[in-house]
């Protein structure tokens, strides 16, 4: 069934390039399988690639969680990137990559960065953030892009191209829980 949100994807204005679209994607329900998947796992420090750690740069707990785990929502997301994808972009991928959870406590944040580098990311092509919390379960913590507006609802996705710049701001105040897949084919040239 199509909400009013993912009918006006379909028929509404088509975004810039280097916008950000959200829409609703998962359930209550989903969200909290993608919760216990997560919490049946060790966690770690999320890192930067090829670099230490750094809090100043990034700092969050994440929980990478197999498709083996949580089937169901893999396909729901592929669809709902590759349905937001063929309106917006139009860029070819093929795959998702192994998706992240990741929890911001207080004082969790990630500064600006894009989701492209080098060897093991290069080939990254959409970015993709599924919101797990609700809007009262945390203060700040805002999915902040260079242009479009990131929703904050639960079971919300938001998708945008690797090379757009995004970051979350700090959290004041409870935990924000996301799960972000990125969706993967041959890198830009």
């Amino acid at each position: 069934m199509l909400t009013r949100e993912n009918r006006e994807l379909l028929f509404g204005a088509t975004k810039g390039m280097d916008e950000a679209v959200s829409a609703s994607c998962l359930t209550k329900q989903e969200v909290d399988s993608v919760l216990l998947a997560a919490a049946e796992k060790s966690s770690e420090g999320g890192g930067l690639h090829g670099s230490k750690n750094n809090s100043l740069v990034r700092r969050c707990r994440v929980v990478w969680v197999p498709s083996d785990n949580i089937r169901d929502v893999y396909q729901k997301v592929f669809a709902a990137i590759d349905l937001i994808n063929s309106k917006h972009w139009n860029i070819k991928f093929d795959s998702l990559n192994t998706a992240q959870f990741t929890e911001y406590g207080i004082f969790g944040h990630y500064s600006a960065h894009i989701d492209l580098g080098g060897k093991d990311i290069r080939n990254r092509k959409l970015s993709a953030s599924v919101n797990l919390s609700d809007r009262g379960d945390y203060v700040g913590g805002k999915l902040w892009t260079w242009k479009g507006n990131p929703s904050d609802r639960l079971g919300a996705i938001t998708v945008f191209p690797s090379y757009l710049l995004h970051k979350v701001t700090p959290v004041w105040w409870g935990k924000r829980r996301s799960l972000v897949f990125w969706a993967t084919g041959e890198p830009f040239s």
